[in-house]
């Protein structure tokens, strides 16, 4: 926006299910443009990848003018799959290690409170990060930091996530007039899609990865399930803490995230590659 950029909205689902490439021709190829997230252009189903190869195929020849793609992993290893992105390579933002995630959570604490904050692992009491020391070198990182950044395989948004879960779930926490010192749980457990998920479970999961999200009403035309039977499974999956619901969209959660991935790649479904 900044830099005079059009930002592309997707169009309606509904538009995306009829196969027409007619939306493209509004097209203002003169100004740069942005489209934020691929994902949100197409659909897994017979009708729903026409109007994304067309968009593909003509940003890559050029004929859109200038601009930049963003996309969600799960939906770029499928759409590697299924388009002309099969020759195409991509950027990505390099994997955080555990020196990393204390330096990124280490600037929140200071930008957030004016008394020093002092967080400890509630393992054994040990300094985790402080406001005042922030960690400095690969050799300070903590064996929590370190684990959280392999659990979450660098993912930063996944990471900030159990941070502040963590962060809640408190033991102990302590104030007194020159700061605060708060305990974080280090432990990584997930909430658990259990192995032995039904196959109805399987698809609903993976299409809202794939996609990074879908309204309820849109899982029937594009799976092999009906409407009441989603709604039943969804509603399970929200109680194991897997699945939530955000704008009518239902998302995988964060704190499920790992054990969903491990359950389809165990499978053999496609997964992503980051």
């Amino acid at each position: 926006v900044r830099r005079a950029h059009a930002i592309i909205a997707p169009p309606d689902l509904e538009t995306i299910l009829s196969g027409s490439e007619s939306w493209l021709e509004k097209w203002d190829a003169s100004q740069p443009w942005v489209v934020p997230g691929l994902e949100r252009f197409f659909l897994r189903h017979a009708q729903g990848l026409t109007l994304v190869r067309r968009l593909l195929e003509e940003a890559l020849r050029g004929s859109l003018g200038q601009g930049l793609i963003g996309c969600d992993s799960w939906a770029w290893a499928y759409l590697r799959k299924t388009t002309s992105l099969s020759a195409c390579s991509a950027l990505t933002l390099e994997a955080f290690d555990g020196w990393r995630l204390g330096a990124y959570f280490g600037q929140s604490l200071q930008s957030k409170k004016s008394k020093s904050i002092r967080i400890c692992s509630a393992r054994n009491g040990s300094d985790i990060l402080s406001s005042e020391n922030l960690i400095s070198d690969q050799d300070d990182v903590c064996p929590e930091l370190k684990e959280l950044a392999a659990h979450c395989r660098g993912n930063i948004g996944t990471a900030w996530k159990y941070w502040r879960e963590k962060l809640c779930m408190l033991s102990e926490q302590k104030h007194d007039e020159k700061g605060e010192e708060v305990y974080w749980l280090a432990d990584t457990q997930d909430s658990v899609l259990f192995g032995d998920a039904g196959e109805d479970e399987i698809f609903i999961v993976h299409a809202l990865l794939l996609h990074n999200g879908l309204p309820i009403w849109i899982l029937p035309v594009l799976l092999p399930i009906s409407g009441y039977r989603i709604e039943a499974v969804l509603h399970r999956l929200q109680g194991q803490g897997v699945v939530e619901l955000r704008a009518d969209r239902a998302h995988v959660t964060a704190l499920g995230y790992a054990s969903i991935r491990s359950v389809l790649r165990s499978r053999g479904y496609l997964t992503d590659n980051f």
